[in-house]
């Protein structure tokens, strides 16, 4: 499976996704359906405000591969001061 990364950076934050998945749109979706990392993000009428890791900022690590049956958040490290 491909591996997806987002960097996040921020005035007070930044931090680092890593999410096992076979496109930019499954790395999004779960991520954000991943309870540890839901509140990164918000529904409000019928739109997404993504607070942290933006869509745009989402990349394929072409180096990368991942052996795993179904797509999943490998690692996320993020702080904020």
């Amino acid at each position: 499976m491909k591996v997806w990364m987002c960097k996040r950076q921020g005035g007070y934050s930044g931090g680092l996704a890593v999410v096992a998945a076979n496109s930019k749109e499954d790395a999004i979706k779960t991520f954000f359906s991943d309870e540890n990392y839901s509140y990164m993000a918000s529904e409000f009428e019928g739109e997404i405000d993504f607070w942290e890791y933006k869509p745009e900022d989402w990349f394929e690590c072409k180096e990368l591969v991942a052996n795993v049956d179904k797509p999943c958040v490998i690692m996320e490290d993020g702080y904020t001061e």
